[in-house]
């Protein structure tokens, strides 16, 4: 999973990054052509379990890329070379500002504006990059080509939702649609959570102050939006702490779990993702596919030769496996299956696929 951090200047998404991936990339400001870039394993406490289980010897966690470009010179826009950058991720976490920050004489909270910024400048990207392909495209159906003109026809019915000022995601896309967003990467397609940074003295996240943040976002957006409060600048002095005293500071704080673990987990349900696993001796692996995946594409994640030659797929659920306690004994209960093309994914599975190229 590759997740974008997009936000105003000032808003604290930096801090957030370097709290979400344990780096240090500066704070401080503009860097020209900075795009901050890191990776960390998705904490699941499945893979413990199963760590213990199986003893491998070699151990792949599910990781997520964070990307963090510099806004554009002293302004809040991103600019285009760092949209160009976002243009690959999955989604976006868009950081948002719900704290006074005297130093840089900051004392107002608009968390309206701040949303109508970004949005825009997303939404002026993709209509551009849509009038491009559109005007390359019209020079071309005098020529009579069916094709070319339904693609004219698509682009001009994606190019009004932007004109009405609302992003791609906001209206059901059909196939052929979906096809031409991937084509030109459009951007605001994207599902996007949203992180309302609040201050220090706001946490745990429930006070009346940092609620009124979530709200107003949640109020802008619509009930469906995901937002979630996180603290980026305690965030950051967490991620360098050891185990021991991150879990003391945090109860000091009253922070029940890190802003990584409510990022990833609201992602993850805003993805709509599931997740299944592959165990043994040699490896055990966890891999992120979107809910009702069929079997043969999950074991394209593997290898796509094992997609190719898909013959079946030998199933348990990691649930029916902690509980009775071996392999064996899911067998002998009858939960482990096997399963064909058409079998879904579910949450926890554990395959060993079988095929044949």
């Amino acid at each position: 999973m590759k997740l974008g951090i997009i936000g105003t200047k000032y808003s604290g998404k930096t801090s957030l990054f370097n709290g979400l991936t344990g780096s240090n990339a500066d704070t401080s400001g503009y860097q020209k052509g900075k795009v901050n870039i890191g990776v960390i394993k998705v904490p699941d406490e499945r893979m413990e379990r199963l760590i213990a289980m199986y003893q491998p010897k070699k151990i792949t966690y599910t990781s997520i890329e964070f990307v963090d470009p510099a806004n554009s010179s002293d302004s809040d826009e991103i600019g285009s070379q760092r949209l160009g950058q976002l243009r690959e991720v999955d989604a976006f976490v868009h950081v948002i500002r719900c704290f006074e920050n005297s130093a840089l004489g900051i004392s107002n909270i608009d968390p309206s504006e701040e949303l109508e910024s970004i949005n825009l400048e997303l939404i002026l990207a993709d209509m551009d990059s849509i009038q491009r392909k559109k005007e390359r495209l019209e020079k071309q159906v005098k020529s009579g080509d069916a094709k070319i003109k339904e693609q004219v026809r698509i682009l001009q019915g994606l190019k009004e939702t932007l004109d009405n000022n609302l992003p791609l995601r906001s209206r059901k896309i059909t196939f052929e649609e979906q096809a031409i967003i991937d084509e030109l990467q459009l951007l605001t397609n994207k599902q996007v959570l949203y992180a309302a940074n609040i201050a220090e003295q706001d946490l745990p996240g429930d006070t009346a102050r940092s609620l009124s943040g979530v709200e107003t976002i949640s109020g802008i957006l619509g009930e469906n939006a995901s937002v979630i409060a996180v603290c980026a600048k305690i965030e950051a002095e967490l991620v360098e702490l050891e185990e021991d005293e991150r879990r003391e500071y945090m109860q000091e704080l009253g922070i029940q779990s890190s802003g990584l673990n409510k990022l990833i987990n609201t992602c993850y349900n805003m993805l709509d993702l599931v997740t299944f696993f592959t165990c043994g001796p040699k490896e055990v692996k966890a891999y992120p596919v979107p809910r009702h995946t069929k079997a043969p594409h999950a074991a394209g994640k593997i290898h796509s030769d094992i997609e190719r030659g898909f013959i079946r797929a030998e199933v348990m659920n990691y649930k029916d496996l902690i509980a009775l306690g071996s392999e064996a004994a899911v067998k002998e209960k009858g939960l482990f299956r096997v399963e064909g093309k058409e079998y879904e994914v579910q949450d926890g599975d554990m395959f060993c696929f079988r095929f044949n190229v």
